[in-house]
């Protein structure tokens, strides 16, 4: 319909173009002329830039439907969700409580007749997989490379330098930032689930967050490799760790002080009292 709609009003265009130079209506008759030239000049590498667009954008999504389903023939999608924990897998398991469905979407479910339970089974389903994302990324890889063949062709070289730019320098670094953020990921878990299992036989309290512990640790080392893989700044890197720590720091600090007063109180009591006791007992014995 796009095609057809540019080829009638060129048609018009001609059609008016040849009526004006009739009427001898030059002042009008040039410019229109001039137009027609520039855009006429130009087909050839529309239709081109056309021609490899259409079929590139279906051949990108025909790629990114196959890796999609092979990464799910693989278990890409339970390897990613193994590396994280368990409050970020969407994967609905046995005893898990069912989420509630929000009033607009049963709303609009009876607005249209449709039946509640098929909305919550449909909003149980895993839109966003990690094995669709990859499909939707190499989608969006290969339409990027078939846009910039098209600049290329319509003569844009400009935003073709920009696009090339950010193909060639942005992406590789942020496939790199994932690839080392997922790695992290998995050797945080393989760390917690070691020392909690070290920490099975052990009944001291410290223990037991301990596994946690280390993989927040684990994870902000290895974010902090990917944003400086990614070009970010060390020194906004440094700023915004310090900022972080020092907010967690002063969370806990507040939070000991605001909800553990009674228990403070009774520790600095008790050693009161038994330094007291002490002093009492030194004395005694020098009055002897």
């Amino acid at each position: 319909q796009s095609v057809g709609a540019v080829a009638f009003w060129f048609i018009i265009a001609i059609g008016v173009l040849q009526g004006l130079a009739a009427l001898e209506m030059s002042s009008l008759v040039e410019p229109l002329q001039g137009a027609l030239d520039e855009i006429g000049a130009h087909l050839p590498n529309l239709f081109g830039a056309m021609l490899l667009l259409i079929p590139g954008i279906i051949l990108a999504r025909i790629a990114g439907r196959v890796v999609s389903a092979v990464l799910t023939e693989l278990g890409f999608d339970r390897f990613v969700f193994g590396t994280l924990p368990r409050s970020f897998d969407p994967t609905p398991k046995e005893g898990d409580p069912d989420l509630p469905i929000p009033d607009e979407a049963i709303a609009a479910a009876q607005a249209n007749g449709n039946d509640v339970g098929e909305v919550s089974s449909k909003l149980s389903k895993k839109d966003v997989a990690p094995s669709r994302f990859t499909g939707h990324v190499v989608t969006i890889l290969i339409g990027m490379l078939v846009s910039l063949e098209a600049l290329s062709i319509l003569g844009l070289d400009r935003l073709a330098t920009i696009l090339q730019g950010f193909i060639e320098h942005f992406l590789p670094n942020a496939v790199i930032s994932a690839v080392i953020i997922l790695a992290g990921l998995w050797v945080g878990n393989w760390t917690k689930d070691l020392i909690d299992r070290a920490a099975l036989d052990r009944n001291e309290p410290f223990w037991r967050y301990l596994g946690s512990l280390s993989r927040i640790g684990i994870f902000v080392f290895v974010l902090a490799i990917a944003l400086h893989q990614v070009g970010v700044s060390p020194e906004l890197i440094r700023i915004a760790f310090a900022v972080l720590f020092g907010a967690v720091g002063v969370a806990f600090a507040l939070a000991f002080g605001l909800g553990g007063r009674e228990v403070a109180s009774e520790i600095v009591r008790a050693e009161y009292h038994r330094n007291s006791k002490v002093v009492e007992t030194t004395g005694n014995e020098d009055l002897e």
